[in-house]
């Protein structure tokens, strides 16, 4: 789905094209358009600022130079660390690495959102309020998001849940009605 390696079989087409078809670079124009990245270890680049972290995902996408700062700095308040901008990675928790993470991924608006482990790292807590930042996302802004994890307290977050065991798909449901709201609150109780 990442556009980064080749389908071994069968056909995979994202956003009207098909991947079989497709070099190197034109997979790569792909991905940079459409797709949004949130990694397990956050990849942040730990000689630039929160807001610069944001800001060179912009540029990769053509964004104009006197703009990036700007809508770095919006998506950076809008997942909460209007406070942390101008902070280095060193500087930031775990939550608000992920958090600058989940911007620089949300730059240029992708419109499928994948994230690898995207609690590993993180303390319980941490781990659903950065899950719930990901659900209100899919929600509130119509991004698809796909989030791969072994945590199975993502699962009450999710529309959609598809085990996998070995490469084969044993079990795809979809629950009523997530309500991470009221999951977080539970999980904040003593």
């Amino acid at each position: 789905m990442g556009c980064l390696l080749r389908p071994g079989g069968g056909e995979v087409a994202l956003f009207g094209h098909s991947l079989a078809g497709l070099d190197a670079e034109a997979l790569a124009r792909l991905r940079l358009r459409h797709v949004g990245f949130v990694f397990q270890h956050y990849n942040l680049f730990p000689t630039l600022r929160a807001w610069e972290n944001v800001a060179i995902a912009l540029d990769l996408k053509g964004v104009p130079r006197a703009r990036r700062r700007a809508e770095a700095e919006r998506l950076l308040d809008r997942l909460g660390l209007a406070d942390r901008r101008d902070h280095f990675p060193a500087e930031l928790s775990g939550g608000q690495k992920q958090r600058v993470a989940i911007a620089r991924a949300l730059a240029g608006a992708p419109e499928l959102l994948l994230a690898d482990e995207p609690t590993a790292a993180l303390d319980g807590r941490t781990g659903q309020e950065v899950a719930a930042v990901l659900h209100e996302l899919a929600h509130r802004e119509g991004c698809a998001v796909v989030v791969v994890s072994h945590d199975p307290r993502m699962e009450r977050f999710g529309d959609r849940i598809l085990h996998l065991e070995d490469g084969r798909l044993i079990d795809d449901r979809r629950p009523s009605a997530p309500d991470p709201g009221a999951s977080i609150a539970h999980d904040r109780d003593p």
